[in-house]
């Protein structure tokens, strides 16, 4: 699994991914996630231990994984000293059953449900602020969940382990763990478009409507893949 760990090419940081090819998307009737490989250590799912330093741990790594930093980390640093037998067991554990987990950035699919309006609340220079209500589909989780299966036929077919879905993720529901989060790259909510009934833009770029206002920014995609615009 090295060939998917960040790396540095020529002073350039790469961050690999597994992701479908067209064909397979197409035959599954899928969006395009992308997944790759964490140390299961960071993850809040392993929950063979209640050891209050041990998941502190997990916290703060969690959130350094995403370019967060704890907002007490001096008083989670102590949690994690105070238990150090904890964390020893708990680290022994993940290393003694060798599991990792696959952290996935997903495609959605267009969903006028999810939208950015103006909050009554205003800022302190009186201006109304952004009010971003983010909703996730069915649709969503099965191509997670349909990536998820693929990727273990592939593993066991290779005689490289495998991969098993969270229960979450086994339902066919739009039911979703509190540890999913957006990537805070908002698009597609002023979609390109020929009709005004569903899109905010013209092809031109131009919103409908109005002869001289036109917008540019990753918010006209009519639909987004995974990766940062």
């Amino acid at each position: 699994m090295k060939a998917y760990k960040n790396q540095c090419v020529d002073g350039t940081w790469i961050r690999p991914r597994l992701g479908l090819t067209q064909q397979a998307q197409e035959r599954h009737c899928v969006l395009n996630p992308v997944a790759s490989f964490i140390n299961r250590f960071v993850t809040h799912s392993l929950t063979h231990t209640q050891s209050i330093g041990y998941v502190t741990l997990k916290h703060v790594l969690l959130e350094a994984v995403r370019g967060q930093i704890h907002p007490h980390l001096p008083r989670e640093i102590l949690k994690i000293v105070r238990d150090l037998p904890g964390v020893v067991s708990g680290t022994w554990h993940h290393l003694r059953h060798q599991t990792g987990a696959l952290y996935f950035m997903g495609e959605q699919v267009p969903n006028p449900e999810s939208r950015i309006t103006l909050d009554s609340k205003c800022d302190k220079l009186g201006l109304e602020q952004a009010l971003v209500d983010w909703r996730l589909s069915s649709e969503d989780k099965r191509s997670i969940r349909v990536m998820v299966t693929l990727i273990d036929s592939e593993l066991r077919r290779l005689g490289l382990g495998r991969a098993e879905p969270d229960d979450w993720l086994v339902s066919d529901d739009t039911t979703w763990p509190d540890d999913v989060f957006g990537a805070y790259h908002h698009m597609g909510t002023t979609r390109m478009g020929v009709n005004p009934k569903n899109s905010v833009v013209n092809p031109d770029a131009r919103v409908h409507g109005i002869e001289n206002l036109y917008i540019a920014g990753s918010s006209i995609f009519p639909t987004v893949g995974c990766a940062n615009p």
